[in-house]
């Protein structure tokens, strides 16, 4: 009798072209779950028909909608080619909305100020750049753009100076919400040991996000799909792992406020879509937009310098950035705009003072890779 084995899972994730068409699904399309996974499994409502058949014995109920749910735990990592989205792309284009890519190019104005520079370059309002500053690099969002190539951008946040006359801006993917994008579905492709789960229309509603010193740094990715078909069909695929080195915890560059910050534990979590049924629905029909994301985090420093919260208990909302990664095509930068104090949350760790600092987000989202 033969034994099941998890190792023997495989899991193909790409974007639809339209909904209700699957993806052709390619050994490339492969995802990388991590051990804990528990993957999108079917779901579905039996509905109670509340009919008296002269039994003690409720009557047999209906189907009223079948669909996927579940989540993927994946290493959050670059592709190893800078420039080059990830493999799990198609989860974090769902979520947020935006894939935005850029090409290298160089800056192009010798009267570049900390706020503003010139590059023939085209960027998009809303995504992340790294650009040379001095000996090494800064990542900023693009607030603003005009011109027609050079362009001329402005920056969220000042640099620590002004780029050079030819300073480098390097390749990279960024996903972000711009408001105003088309829902987007994808495909995911899982064989799970002799059980095939194919989930056409699925969208990725929600990221928990987290780091911490001694861990690699995961997402959890909550999937829902429209559809999610069962049968015994084996993985034809031989899939092209990524084998690019994971990001760990420890010694990630975290600025609250543009102020270091020496911490335990960092993490956020975003959601932003809800199942919707209808009158007009056929079963589960649909998977819209929230009109808002529920964006919570929330901050574990070490008890021993106050001194880079300063601004963060004092002013209303505050930016958090994180930097990880030496090598192009592996750095994993994150931004969380307008973060708002809720209070923290004092305890014991082994005799020692444990802070936990909750916080909202009401800014932007920005999660970049270089």
């Amino acid at each position: 009798m033969p034994i099941f084995q998890k190792k023997k899972t495989t899991a193909y994730a790409k974007i639809q072209a339209n909904k209700g068409e699957a993806a052709v699904i390619a050994a490339a399309n492969a995802l990388d779950p991590v051990g804990d996974s528990p993957f999108v499994q079917a779901k579905g409502d039996l509905i109670n028909r509340g009919l008296i058949r002269g039994s003690r014995y409720p009557s047999k109920s209906v189907v009223g909608g079948r669909w996927g749910e579940g989540s993927l735990n994946l290493e959050l990592r670059g592709s190893g080619v800078a420039g080059t989205p990830p493999e799990f792309s198609p989860l974090m284009t769902t979520l947020l909305g935006s894939e935005l890519t850029n090409a290298a190019g160089t800056v192009a104005d010798i009267e570049a100020t900390t706020t503003e520079f010139d590059s023939a370059l085209s960027l998009t309002v809303g995504q992340l750049v790294r650009v040379a500053i001095g000996t090494g690099y800064e990542v900023r969002r693009i607030a603003g753009k005009s011109g027609g190539g050079p362009y001329t951008y402005t920056v969220q946040r000042a640099f620590s100076q002004a780029p050079a006359d030819t300073a480098a801006i390097t390749a990279g993917v960024t996903y972000t919400h711009l408001g105003g994008e088309a829902e987007k579905y994808f495909t995911l492709d899982q064989y799970l040991d002799g059980l095939r789960l194919l989930c056409i229309d699925a969208v990725c509603e929600s990221l928990a996000f987290g780091v911490t010193e001694r861990e690699v740094i995961k997402g959890q990715f909550g999937v829902r799909s429209l559809s999610c078909a069962e049968s015994a069909a084996a993985d034809a695929l031989t899939p092209d792992w990524d084998d690019t080195a994971p990001l760990i915890g420890t010694e990630c560059n975290l600025l609250v406020g543009a102020a270091a910050l020496n911490m335990k534990a960092f993490d956020f979590s975003l959601a932003s879509r809800r199942t919707r049924g209808g009158v007009n629905t056929t079963g589960f029909g649909e998977a819209p937009w929230k009109s808002e994301f529920e964006a919570t985090g929330k901050l574990t420093p070490w008890v021993e310098d106050a001194a880079p919260l300063t601004a963060f208990f004092a002013s209303t909302s505050a930016d958090i950035e994180m930097t990880k990664g030496a090598v192009a095509g592996n750095i994993l930068h994150v931004l969380l705009e307008d973060i708002e104090y809720t209070g923290a949350d004092i305890g014991d760790d082994e005799g020692d003072f444990a802070w936990d600092l909750p916080f909202k987000i009401t800014g932007a989202v920005s999660i970049g890779l270089f």
